[in-house]
């Protein structure tokens, strides 16, 4: 699947968190697209990506480029879907890694939490 390509404001940053039996540092921030229609996403990056995502303020105008991560969860019957980063650009410059972010996020799915619990 090819990434997903968004350009927009950047609305929110969250703090970072760790995640997972492996303590993943996770960040995410949310992204307001210039549109007719204005579209806002939530963007999850983990490791390299959660500190690059930590360099982001408020009202610039970036452009992400993301890989769609979908989770079926049995317990609940329920299908997850989430953005994750691998890349982006802020007029300038680069700040991830694209291939070694990817491998990140795949290595990252397989650590599932206890199945009692959401999966995210």
């Amino acid at each position: 699947m090819d990434a997903i390509k968004i350009t927009g404001q950047v609305t929110h940053v969250s703090a970072e968190e760790k995640v997972g039996p492996n303590n993943l540092a996770k960040r995410t921030f949310r992204i307001e697209t210039d549109e007719k229609y204005p579209q806002k996403h939530e963007i999850d990056g983990l490791k390299e990506a959660a500190d690059a995502i930590g360099d982001l303020e408020p009202g610039q105008t970036v452009t992400a480029l993301c890989n769609l991560r979908g989770r079926y969860w049995e317990k609940g019957d329920r299908c997850f879907t989430s953005l994750a980063l691998w890349k982006f650009d802020n007029n300038s410059s680069s700040s991830v890694s694209g291939e070694a972010e990817r491998q990140n996020a795949i290595n990252a799915e397989q650590h599932e939490d206890d199945d009692d619990e959401l999966p995210f």
